[in-house]
């Protein structure tokens, strides 16, 4: 269940099903109730013996409408995250539709079930309920049935099965955000900000010279670099609220550019002012730069930080460190050479 919460946790995809809030509740929901009903099932198995029957029935009655709810709940989850498991897909775990007709049968609805029925009713015959199951009498026309139950056996098989759906699950999440991310790998946003620092340089001694319309002119050339971080940002993420970092650094930095705005118009602002808002416009220019650099690595790896195939290589350590004794040896050659160079002179 982890590994569920972790992929549907991972940027961007969590920002896209945030735009969906009833679907968004439906995957909470799902991944909580799978993961609680595991505790109630390890609940039964580890409970204390009883010696009456009625503690017995509750906790069988109790982990089979567990186990049933569980089933849902997986359902669910994989409809809300684009994988819907049809009747067909369910037909391919058999096991898990026996196990939700034996809740059927006895403590979901027996009473309703009639001969004329495709399969018909039952109900638990009382002296062989035990710490770990039960048998169910079933009475089809003319003839009586006793079937053995084993909550464990269930327990095991409907672990075994759920484990495969939330793995294809997952598996096919992956893919869908993968294909999304695709999307992206020829655009990178860190490429925005090629001239943000000359743009910044250029505002700066337009500060000190007083050049207000050369000032302007590369404000305004920053205020386009911000609009193409936000909007590259909502194509990534759905929305600029989803990554709350870059939505309140993009607000820092504009109102330092309409600060200095005022400046180069003949505000009230003295040349220091204007100087300590253009070193901030500087340091929110940075923070949005590695902000944009995370999302592009982001955007190179898979929803469990695997390297997609158009992610940059990464320096290898062992070529660096031949470089690094390569450069140290030579030094020390040149330090060593010195003292025999003095002598020959001499």
């Amino acid at each position: 269940m982890q590994r569920v919460r972790d992929v549907v946790n991972s940027m961007p995809l969590q920002g896209q099903l945030w735009e969906d809030a009833s679907k968004w509740n439906a995957i909470c929901a799902g991944m909580d109730s799978i993961e609680d009903i595991c505790g109630v099932m390890t609940a039964f198995l580890e409970r204390e013996p009883s010696n009456d029957w009625q503690p017995r029935l509750l906790a069988i009655y109790g982990v089979l409408q567990a186990m049933f709810v569980q089933q849902d709940a997986a359902k669910s989850l994989a409809d809300a995250l684009g994988y819907p498991f049809t009747d067909k897909k369910w037909s391919e775990h058999e096991s898990l539709k026996n196990i939700r007709d034996l809740r059927n049968r006895s403590i979901g609805h027996p009473s309703e079930y009639t001969a004329n029925r495709e399969r018909p009713g039952g109900h638990i015959s009382r002296p062989s309920i035990s710490d770990r199951g039960m048998d169910i009498m079933i009475v089809d026309g003319k003839s009586t049935k006793f079937h053995k139950v084993s909550i464990p056996d269930l327990i095991s098989i409907q672990c075994h099965e759920l484990t495969k759906i939330l793995t294809m699950t997952v598996e096919q999440t992956i893919k869908a955000d993968n294909e999304f991310k695709a999307k992206f790998k020829d655009d990178k946003l860190i490429a925005v900000f090629s001239c943000s620092s000359y743009y910044w340089q250029k505002i700066m001694e337009a500060i000190r010279s007083c050049h207000s319309q050369f000032g302007l002119m590369h404000l305004d050339l920053l205020e386009e670099v911000a609009n193409k971080m936000e909007s590259g940002t909502i194509a990534r993420y759905g929305s600029i609220d989803s990554n709350d970092f870059v939505k309140h650094s993009l607000d820092d930095f504009r109102y330092a550019i309409n600060r200095l705005r005022d400046f180069f118009a003949g505000g009230e602002m003295n040349g220091r002012d204007a100087a300590v808002f253009s070193r901030e416009l500087d340091s929110q220019r940075k923070s949005l730069e590695e902000a944009a650099r995370e999302i592009d690595d982001t955007f190179c790896h898979d929803a469990e930080g695997n390297p997609l195939p158009w992610a940059p290589p990464k320096p290898d350590p062992n070529i660096m460190g031949v470089t690094i004794n390569l450069v140290r040896r030579q030094s020390e050659d040149v330090v060593d050479s010195s003292p025999i160079e003095q002598v020959s002179q001499g």
